[in-house]
């Protein structure tokens, strides 16, 4: 089965009945493998997904709008309350959601959270910013924060200290790209 997670993960989180253009999901699932894909295999990949440039480009056109609407209610927010807003935001999901299905909610929250970084540009000095970089789709930016985590583990301590269910959260997050690892071959069977 073709795993969708990078284009059901706003179509189920916000707008459950919307059709997906199949070829849409092919190219959101090439755009992800591309950079994580290695050798030749991934070389290709990335030769052919090189002109798309965001994860928002390629949402279906009811799902950028609710995107968008995240965006505005957001940007005149700090990183700070940004964060605690999206944290509430997946804490609801997740409560109201069946315990079997929480590895989804988990990588399309994930997926919004790329798509709203994609338009409130990241900063890397502010720490919430930094957490929530580090489990974006968006390699650069997750490279980025991990390194940052890494030279200085207090980042990681701050943000258990802003929501202490961080460290579940990324934990939780890591288990559900392991469990539904999205793969080129997969798409090539479709």
């Amino acid at each position: 089965m073709l795993h969708r997670s990078l284009v059901t993960l706003c179509i189920n989180w916000a707008l459950p009945h919307a059709q997906v253009d199949r070829q849409l999901c092919v190219n959101l699932v090439c755009l992800k493998n591309a950079h994580t894909s290695p050798g030749a295999e991934g070389r290709a990949e990335r030769d052919r997904v090189s002109l798309m440039t965001t994860l928002y480009e390629h949402l279906p056109a009811d799902i950028r709008k609710v995107v968008d609407a995240y965006v505005a209610d957001l940007r005149p927010q700090t990183w700070r309350i940004r964060f605690l807003l999206l944290i509430d935001l997946l804490q609801e999901r997740l409560e109201s959601g069946p315990a079997a299905e929480h590895w989804r909610l988990l990588q399309q929250w994930t997926g919004i959270v790329t798509a709203i970084l994609e338009h409130l540009p990241p900063d890397s000095t502010v720490v919430e910013c930094v957490g929530l970089m580090s489990i974006s789709f968006n390699d650069q930016w997750r490279a980025q924060a991990l390194g940052q985590i890494e030279r200085d583990p207090t980042v990681l301590d701050r943000l258990i200290a802003i929501c202490p269910d961080w460290g579940d959260i990324v934990e939780t997050i890591s288990e559900a790209d392991q469990r539904r690892p999205i793969k080129a071959r997969q798409v090539r069977r479709r």
